[in-house]
Formats: C-alpha cells, structure tokens, sequence
C-alpha cells in the first residue's frame, strides 16, 4: 500500500510540475513516508538530521562538520570517524606531512623522487628516491617518476646508458659501454682484453688515511677496514684500551700500559722483568717506590661501568681501582653500578639493605648505622642465614651490607 501511495503522489507531483507549472520536487522529503534512505558504502550508516545536528568527523577534522536540515545523510556509526569515503577507528588515521595528510600505508612522491610513507598514528618513513647522474625526476600524468637524461636511455636492468651505446653489446666480462665504445668498468683495467680487477690498495687510489685504517682490495673496488687493536666503521676508527677489557691482563707486580692498536706489561716501580715474563722485586731498590696500581681478582675481570664514591662514573671496577690507586685515595669504592645519576629516585643501590642519601646534591648509597651493640637485649640477637649470630637486625644489616654482598 505504502509503495503504491508513493507512486501516486510521484506521478501527481510529476503532473504539477510539468502541466501546472508548479515545483514539486521535494515531494518525497515532505511526505516522510516515501523518502529513500540513501545506500551509504564501507560500513556507514543512514541518519537523519531531523531537529537535531549531527557531526560528521574526519580524520582531518576531529571535531567534525556540522550536519543541519531534515534529510537522510551518511554517517560513521558510534566510535568510528570518516577517512575519504571509509569509516575508521580514530587510532588507524594517517599522517600529516607539510600540511597535507597522507592515509595509513599510502605514500607521497616529493619533487626528488623520494617517498614519503604513511605507516600510522603519525609516524611517517622517508624513503629515499635513489636518483643516480643520469637520472632525473620529473612529472608524468601528474605523477612525479625517475626518467634518464638526455642523451641517455633506460636498458632492460632498468639503467641509464648512454644512448650512443644502443645496439653496443660488450662481450668482455667486466666491460661496458661508454660514447659507443666498449672499455673496462671502474675498478677494473684492461690486461691482454681482459678487464683485470685493479687493486687501489697497492696504486695508491685508495683513501683510507685515518688513524687506525686500512685498505682492503675487493673485486671493482676497495673498503676502508680498522686494523687490529682500533674499532669503528669505514669513516673513522678509534683505539681499543685493552686495558679497560678483562681477557686482557697483566701478571703479579706489572701494569697494563695502552698504546696505539696494542699494550703492554710493565714491570711496577720497584720491580723487574724476567726472561720468563714475571715480574720480581728489585733488590736494588730502594724503600720509597709507588704503590703498584695493577688490579687483580674477580672483580676486576667483570664489565660494566660504576659510579664511585668521589661521584665520578668509571668504565669498570678496573678503572676505578687503578684510578683510586693512582691518586693515592684509598676510599675510592663502588657506590653503585651504573653511571652515576643526579638523583636518589634514578639509583638502584647493590649492597644489600644499603639506602640512597643525597648529600650536596650527590647521590650516595649508605649502610644502615645502629646504636651500642654492646647494649643490645639477648632477646634482640639475631641468628642470620650465614650461621653468625648478630646483637641484633640492624647489627645484621650493617654487617651484611658493609661487606659487599648483593
């Protein structure tokens, strides 16, 4: 019935307009009944504004555009925000790059060919255009793509040759075509019409002139490595201290000395070498000799820098030995492991019960400090797990964390 009322009132609006001169064309809106719901795609749903404003959202515009008038329009259901003609979840929008916004996975083309892509929530990823010297990049359709220069053509690898060269073919391995003429690659020499590898180490083409380098030929070309005793990559290298690593060490009574690429054994003051490599007291030597700074143990062999008493950080229980040991200061100890901080709330003191005071705005890790032991209750003694019995439990953490253990 409803449909069969629509159709009536089509064909009379029909008529009213046509032979009456009178424009109905918002019939089907007046007349409710008969109004069409709009097919609204990807997920979106018919709303109608009727005394209401809706808000459709965006990704580009969160706070959405209002929506007013009594028709039917497309919306993102409750949760969900419109990307192009899609709805979406607010957290899968793209990115914005120079003010222009780019959808998650898609990718814009900057005037040098490289990319800029979308990956999500506002991170984007650069990828470069990898443009060579016979390459250009330039807008085709209105698309910006990578086209040879002039004077040169794409081959089937996908590289610019020089157009000269088309219908060239060079038969010699290592041979290309270059102003119509076959001759040897870079990195290559002709040798009996042969294109024999060149060795830039052994010319002096090279250029691996920093501290620390040295040249390694490879086929066509060559690599700048670190040699033995330096680290780094192939633009600088530095000196490895094989002092500072615990699978190097000295004997008894001799001192790690670092030098350029290497080190060496010293004999301490007041000691001598032996032929067998030892060092043995110097019965020449007089009373007054420095203290040998060698450091010996465990401890010494372990990694990881530490932040000592006088608030410096130290590359390893080692360096803080020697360094204490040079400079005559004894009571130079590990505070805590780690670099040094600035504040008790970033320190994660070792020592067991051990607590973190800041003292000048230095922060130091201190055992617990307890009254007379001696007037301690028998009934306060403590028998702890290492089988010593304490005057009592903070005799016991003071006596635990004094010695060291974590």
């Amino acid at each position: 019935l409803t449909k069969a009322v629509c159709r009536f009132a089509e064909i009379l609006a029909w008529d009213c307009t046509e032979n009456e001169n009178y424009n109905v064309s918002d019939w089907n809106t007046k007349l409710k009944v008969c109004e069409e719901k709009p097919k609204c795609p990807n997920n979106m749903v018919a709303g109608r504004s009727t005394n209401v404003t809706l808000t459709l959202r965006t990704c580009q515009n969160d706070e959405g555009n209002k929506v007013t008038g009594d028709k039917y329009e497309c919306f993102c259901e409750t949760g969900k925000i419109l990307e192009g003609n899609k709805c979406i979840r607010p957290k899968e929008c793209g990115c914005y790059f120079n003010d222009s916004y780019v959808a998650t996975g898609d990718t814009i083309i900057l005037p040098d060919c490289s990319e800029i892509k979308c990956q999500g929530r506002n991170v984007t990823i650069n990828i470069p255009g990898d443009l060579d010297d016979k390459e250009v990049c330039v807008e085709v359709s209105g698309v910006r793509t990578k086209v040879c220069r002039n004077g040169y053509n794409r081959n089937e690898k996908n590289k610019c040759i020089d157009s000269s060269c088309d219908g060239v073919r060079c038969y010699i391995k290592n041979m290309i075509c270059l102003n119509g003429t076959c001759e040897c690659g870079t990195g290559y020499v002709l040798d009996c019409q042969q294109c024999k590898d060149l060795d830039e180490c052994a010319t002096g083409i090279a250029h691996c002139d920093h501290i620390g380098q040295t040249c390694v030929n490879t086929e066509g070309s060559y690599v700048c490595a670190c040699e033995k005793g330096y680290t780094g990559d192939k633009q600088s290298c530095k000196d490895i201290d094989e002092c500072e690593h615990p699978i190097y060490s000295c004997g008894a009574n001799s001192e790690c000395v670092n030098t350029p690429g290497s080190y060496h054994c010293e004999c301490c003051d007041g000691y001598i070498a032996n032929r067998n490599g030892t060092c043995s007291r110097d019965e020449t030597a007089g009373s007054d000799i420095k203290k040998c700074c060698a450091c010996h143990g465990t401890k010494c062999k372990q990694p990881g820098t530490v932040c000592g008493t006088d608030g410096n950080t130290y590359s390893s229980y080692k360096s803080l030995y020697v360094a204490g040991c040079r400079q005559g200061n004894d009571q130079l100890a590990v505070n805590y492991k780690g670099p040094c901080k600035d504040k008790c709330s970033n320190v994660i003191c070792n020592q067991q019960y051990a607590t973190c005071d800041e003292n000048n705005n230095v922060p130091r890790c201190k055992c617990p400090t307890c009254k007379n032991y001696t007037s301690a209750l028998t009934t306060e003694m403590v028998c702890a797990t290492n089988k010593v019995t304490y005057y009592n439990k903070c005799h016991m953490e003071t006596a635990l964390c004094t010695s060291g253990i974590e």
